[in-house]
């Protein structure tokens, strides 16, 4: 393996770790809707980066990196949509 094949791997691993403790977090939530919410709040502001490197990479240099970001923000924005209906739903329960 190369240098930068190397490092990549680190950086996939560093990730994969992170996002590991992230879920980790969110299992101990008790309630539905702050996970939900919480889920949602994470999602839009991966999305907000997403986007932003697709701003940057329009300026800089355009094309498909920037249309793919913006493609996988909208996913993400996506489901940040049908969690924050899910905390809705879940305080709607609550209430009753």
């Amino acid at each position: 393996m190369n240098a930068p094949e190397s490092i990549g791997g680190l950086y996939q691993q560093l990730v994969w770790e992170r996002a590991g403790q992230a879920q980790a977090a969110l299992a101990q939530e008790t309630s539905v809707e702050r996970l939900f919410a919480t889920s949602a709040q994470t999602l839009e502001e991966a999305a907000g980066v997403l986007l932003h490197a697709a701003t940057a990479f329009i300026a800089a240099e355009g094309g498909q990196l920037a249309r793919s970001l913006c493609e996988q923000a909208g996913a993400l924005l996506a489901s940040a949509a049908r969690f924050e209906e899910a905390a809705d739903l879940s305080r709607s329960r609550d209430v009753r």
